[in-house]
């Protein structure tokens, strides 16, 4: 669950595009909503500007991927809490199961991988079996967890520049956005195992895909659109087989981003001018807060039981906040004083009532992660003096660390699995 997509003009537009891929990656860095390792020896330069007229979206029909049925939330915290460590040039991958009560069964054990993982953000499938992680120029490798292997998701000479967008439920196939090298550019659903890819909706000359996101059935995408700086920020529905997209939403000269489904599909959560949540048919336009840290590009998570959304938000100054503090290194995890901690904190906010607050009294948090019961959330601080996994009830109270480990702890992801 990023995305971050300018256009001066035909030219400037399609250079910006390549710089955005390197750049979504360093804000997770935003989920979810929605995504930096060793950069490539040789970028793949932005295709040349062509004099095509500027054309409408084109939707492309698609093999109908597998839907997924919606469920209740657990009535407890088991599950297990999956989170990265980066250790220098590498990271580590650790695991930690919880019981019922969100208290941690003994101590968090390393993922053996049969090779050595880039740097770069994690994204953890919905049943824990693959992790992505998603480096400079958004090269991603999918880490198979059962087998303990690591592939890339395309080999160089197949890779386009691209966004990682999120999984699909299925936890086989990944929403990316494509932008180079193959005539379908646009929204993809990418089998992990073979790279094949299948165009949901195809990208034009006039039109940029800025963010996009699957509804937890699997049956339906959301994705946002502009024509470039200062143009209408719109969203579109399509259906995941392919079909015409319909318009839900336009908001003048916003960029929008942030865009995610309500556990049941009825609503959608985004950010624009503020955080918003509309019905999922684009009705009943609601902005919840103006406090999100936009400058992260951080989606919003919402709560098991759809009522709440955690987000991230400025109490402080800090390296991407209106005031704005000189951060050492080029990406989140070089930085020696973890810059994007800084002054960084976690709110909630009521989607019904609109009543926002704190979950957290001070700043340094960042990356939060419901429990499967949503009576908790799991998030990475610095409160200790490095970036750790802390859980805290989700009323503020029982605040406690989980983590003890020798790297800089990002991205944990609570999992409805037994350890």
């Amino acid at each position: 669950m990023n995305r971050v997509s300018r256009i001066i003009g035909a030219i400037a537009g399609l250079v910006l595009v390549g710089l955005a891929a390197a750049g979504i990656a360093y804000l997770f860095g935003t989920g979810n909503r929605a995504p930096l390792s060793q950069p490539l020896d040789s970028p793949i330069p932005p295709p040349a500007a062509s004099p095509t007229p500027p054309r409408s979206i084109s939707p492309t029909p698609t093999v109908e991927p597998t839907s997924m049925p919606t469920s209740q939330p657990p009535s407890d915290a088991t599950g297990t809490l999956v989170f990265a460590a980066h250790e220098s040039s590498t990271i580590g991958l650790y695991t930690l199961g919880t019981d019922p009560s969100g208290a941690p069964i003994g101590q968090a054990a390393r993922l053996q991988i049969k090779s050595s993982l880039r740097q770069g953000t994690t994204h953890v499938s919905p049943d824990g079996s693959r992790i992505a992680i998603v480096g400079d120029w958004s090269v991603t490798d999918i880490i198979n967890v059962p087998a303990r292997s690591v592939t890339p998701l395309f080999e160089d000479s197949r890779r386009p520049e691209m966004i990682f967008l999120e999984w699909h439920p299925d936890s086989h196939h990944v929403l990316i956005r494509a932008e180079s090298r193959y005539p379908d550019t646009g929204l993809w659903l990418v089998d992990t195992d073979t790279g094949e890819h299948t165009a949901i909706v195809t990208d034009t000359f006039a039109t940029i895909f800025r963010d996009a996101s699957m509804s937890s059935d699997g049956k339906r995408i959301v994705y946002s659109t502009s024509r470039g700086i200062g143009d209408t920020g719109r969203v579109w529905i399509i259906d995941a087989n392919g079909g015409t997209p319909t318009e839900v939403y336009s908001d003048t000269n916003a960029d929008i981003f942030g865009l995610t489904w309500s556990p049941d599909g009825s609503k959608i959560a985004f950010v624009g001018h503020g955080l918003k949540v509309m019905n999922a048919d684009g009705s009943d336009v609601r902005t919840l807060s103006q406090n999100f840290a936009g400058g992260l590009m951080l989606e919003p998570l919402w709560s098991p039981d759809g009522q709440t959304l955690a987000f991230i938000a400025w109490d402080g100054p800090g390296a991407f906040s209106d005031k704005r503090v000189t951060p050492e290194g080029t990406y989140p995890w070089e930085r020696a004083d973890n810059a994007s901690f800084m002054g960084t904190n976690i709110h909630l906010v009521d989607v019904t009532t609109g009543t926002e607050r704190a979950l957290l009294k001070d700043t340094g948090n960042i990356d939060p992660a419901w429990s499967p019961d949503g009576k908790q959330i799991a998030f990475a601080s610095t409160r200790s003096g490095k970036s750790e996994v802390w859980v805290i009830n989700a009323d503020g109270t029982n605040l406690r660390q989980m983590s003890y480990t020798d790297g800089r702890v990002r991205f944990p992801h609570w999992l409805t699995l037994r350890h």
